[in-house]
């Protein structure tokens, strides 16, 4: 039996469509050219969420968790903020090791660098 996750006004979430639309947008973005591994990635990690907290937010940000690192960062996660509201926008932020626009070919900071100071940040 499955699970529906629960209903919510806050921003147009809490339909499947939203999981869905996001999944199929990320998946035919022109920025990234996503494998099979890298969509079952964000499946799972989208998964997870809801069974951990029943969170529709959760959910949304999983599937969203490294658009703004990947794909034009500041202005991706406005169009997260403006479509799915604050608390997700907040999430993806927390989640992401670059602001960098990298569809204006602004540079981010090496791999290692990135990573040490996110898991700094987390600590």
């Amino acid at each position: 039996m499955g699970h529906a996750l629960p209903q919510s006004d806050d921003a147009g979430l809490g339909t499947a469509k939203n999981l869905f639309g996001s999944l199929v947008e990320l998946c035919c973005s022109s920025h990234l050219r996503l494998s099979v591994s890298r969509v079952a990635h964000l499946l799972a990690v989208a998964a997870y969420g809801p069974r951990v907290r029943g969170d529709e937010h959760l959910a949304i940000s999983a599937l969203w968790h490294d658009s703004v690192e990947d794909q034009d960062g500041k202005a991706r996660l406005n169009d997260v903020r403006n479509r799915f509201g604050e608390r997700v926008a907040r999430i993806v932020e927390a989640c992401s090791d670059s602001l960098a626009d990298t569809g204006k070919e602004e540079p981010k900071a090496h791999w290692r660098e990135r990573k040490e100071a996110y898991l700094a940040h987390q600590v």
